[in-house]
């Protein structure tokens, strides 16, 4: 199943940051949703087995999913919607 995450403090760590990088290019209602997102995406393929430590870290990993989950976004908002 992968490595053993305490997922605490991995939200406690990589959710501030996250929503830092999606606020920059979206309203903070909208960069909170996709934080959380994020969040489940990489819970979920952590338990999955697809997060490797030896290719990254899982902060690494987690902003590879932000970067997907942040252009499915802007492909999927109307442009007067973010900034």
């Amino acid at each position: 199943m992968g490595t053993a995450v305490n997922w605490d403090v991995a939200v406690e760590e990589i959710g501030p940051r996250l929503l830092r990088y999606f606020a920059a290019t979206f309203p903070r209602p909208l960069a909170a949703d996709l934080v959380q997102e994020v969040l489940v995406r990489l819970y979920q393929k952590h338990e999955s087995g697809l997060f490797d430590p030896e290719r990254g870290s899982l902060r690494m990993f987690a902003y590879g999913i932000a970067h997907f989950v942040r252009l499915e976004t802007l492909k999927a908002l109307p442009r007067e919607k973010y900034r």
